[in-house]
């Protein structure tokens, strides 16, 4: 089930959180935005918690603020020996993944069964 956060949603399944922005935040107030990131940042540094999947189906853009917060997301899994993995993004998202190179840092699968059997080790 997905939590109830606007900008952020997530929701857990075994040892992942896979995470599905919904897009910029422009329209966004800031302290809810930092509210969001926080609850998925405690929800990674629980034990049990090892992995993260990062849906980009949500939005056909992501700006920069969302961009940072997905990285740092990702940077902490990985800081946790975890797998984070992006997947799922419209063409001109996966576009802008390729320019930014982050599926560099980050892994990027076309869907959400893969970056959940990379993530798994499958």
């Amino acid at each position: 089930m997905w939590g109830r956060q606007k900008i952020f949603p997530y929701q857990r399944d075994g040892q992942i959180v896979i995470v599905k922005p919904s897009g910029d935040t422009l329209a966004v107030q800031e302290r809810q935005l930092k509210k969001e990131i926080e609850a998925i940042h405690d929800v990674i540094d629980q034990t049990d918690c090892l992995h993260l999947v990062v849906d980009l189906s949500g939005s056909s853009y992501f700006g920069s603020v969302v961009i940072g917060a997905m990285m740092a997301l990702c940077g902490k899994t990985k800081n946790k020996n975890g797998k984070a993995a992006l997947c799922n993004a419209t063409e001109g998202v996966k576009d802008s993944i390729q320019i930014m190179k982050l599926d560099a840092a980050v892994p990027y699968y076309a869907t959400l069964e893969e970056a959940l059997a990379y993530v798994k080790g499958d």
